[in-house]
């Protein structure tokens, strides 16, 4: 693996260009409703610019879930869900479309990724409602933070005879990463993040969230990813070569200004929750 090309910025960016836009609506899509006065034609116009965004919310919008009712317009869908609700029905078409396909080079499932994504954007949310920081930014930061993941999956399949991650061998991800690609997961998320225009808070909550140095523990909204991680992987749901980073500690429930009881309560509000929200990720 010497000869294993860098990943280059340009690399970067060329290979997070061929991902689905639904990340990117989703983007744009935390920034407008920042406002409070935010129109809601606005936002439907936004959605509006993926036909295959639409349709799927559409379909999800007149589903069982949301009361079976028959809406013909996403203008009509946005009205009656609400926006937070678009927010979250944005987040799980994201989800979709990011996880279409298994991680080759990480070994995990396309259906295992899904279930992931989703369960740590619930766990961040739900933790986040117990504390004066954004929800919906906590969601977001917990459904995208693979981002830098999926990306190096698909670096990888353009190197000829890249050898897949082996958790006896490398112990965690970033070790591996690190050693054959100069960086991250989560750097390379940020990255994108920052190039697509998420708010700066949720690239940083990922870009610290493996708590890897000191000054990380006072970045609150990354203290508070890592005990949503921690929830996700007691629920089953954790990826392999990163388990070592979800520790519970004092320090990470300070970090965050939670109390063990209260991530004991949030962890079974996002069970809850993904127990509801799970089939509309098939």
């Amino acid at each position: 693996m010497a000869n294993a090309p860098l990943l280059t910025r340009d690399k970067l960016f060329e290979i997070a260009r061929t991902l689905p836009p639904a990340p990117r609506v989703l983007a744009e899509l935390s920034h407008l409703i920042e406002d409070i006065n935010v129109d809601l034609a606005e936002v439907a116009a936004l959605i509006k610019r993926d036909a295959a965004l639409t349709a799927r919310i559409m379909r999800i919008s007149n589903s069982v879930f949301y009361g079976n009712a028959r809406t013909g317009a996403i203008e009509e869908a946005v009205n009656r869900v609400g926006l937070s609700e678009v927010h979250r029905l944005v987040g799980l078409v994201a989800t979709n479309r990011l996880a279409d396909r298994p991680l080759t080079y990480y070994g995990v499932s396309a259906e295992a990724l899904r279930e992931h994504m989703l369960y740590t954007a619930l766990a961040n949310e739900a933790l986040a409602e117990l504390t004066e920081i954004d929800a919906r930014n906590a969601y977001t930061a917990g459904l995208m933070r693979t981002l830098g993941i999926l990306v190096l999956d698909r670096l990888a399949e353009r190197i000829p005879g890249f050898q897949p991650y082996d958790h006896a061998i490398q112990g965690s991800y970033p070790n591996w990463e690190g050693r054959i690609f100069g960086l991250t997961n989560c750097d390379v998320a940020a990255l994108i993040f920052a190039d697509w225009r998420f708010p700066p808070v949720i690239t940083s909550s990922v870009r610290d969230h493996y708590l890897l140095h000191e000054e990380d523990l006072r970045n609150r909204e990354a203290s508070l990813l890592n005990l949503a991680c921690r929830l996700v992987a007691v629920a089953g749901f954790g990826l392999p070569g990163e388990h070592r980073y979800w520790e519970l500690s004092l320090r990470k429930l300070d970090a965050a200004q939670l109390t063990e009881s209260q991530v004991e309560f949030a962890a079974e509000r996002a069970a809850q929750r993904f127990d509801r929200l799970r089939a509309s990720l098939h």
